[in-house]
C-alpha cells in the first residue's frame, strides 16, 4: 500500500460516504446516534500476523494459558453516524464530486 491505512475500494463506511456525496444515498435505515469506532484493516492484519508468529513460537502443554490479543482503538473519539455524515457533507460542499445526481444529503430513519 502507498501509505498506512490506504483503502482502494468503496466497501464499508467509505462507500456510504461516497454514495451519499454523489446524492445517491437518500435514506438510510439506521440510528443516527450509533457510535462508530473504526480500526484500519492494516492494523488488524498486523495483529493477525503477530498472533500467528506468537503461536508458532509457543509450545503447548496441558498447563498452558490462553494467549489473548485485543485489537481496539481506545484512544480515538467515537463518532456518531450523524456527525460522520455531517463532516462528509461539509467536505463535499467545498470539494464536490463529479457527476452528482442529487444534492448530497441523507435522511436517517429507524422505521
Amino acid at each position: 500500500d502507498p501509505i498506512p491505512e490506504w483503502i482502494d475500494n468503496f466497501n464499508g463506511p467509505l462507500g456510504l460516504l461516497c454514495f451519499g456525496g454523489k446524492g445517491l444515498l437518500r435514506a438510510l435505515y439506521a440510528s443516527k446516534n450509533i457510535s462508530q469506532n473504526y480500526i484500519p484493516v492494516d492494523t488488524v492484519i498486523n495483529i493477525i500476523i503477530l498472533v500467528i508468529w506468537k503461536l508458532g513460537l509457543t509450545t503447548f502443554t496441558p498447563e498452558s494459558t490462553c494467549f489473548v490479543v485485543n485489537c481496539t482503538s481506545p484512544d480515538e473519539k467515537n463518532v456518531s453516524l450523524q456527525e460522520n455524515s455531517n463532516r462528509g457533507f461539509k467536505i463535499v460542499e467545498k470539494i464536490p464530486f463529479e457527476g452528482i445526481l442529487w444534492t448530497p444529503g441523507t435522511l436517517f430513519t429507524e422505521s
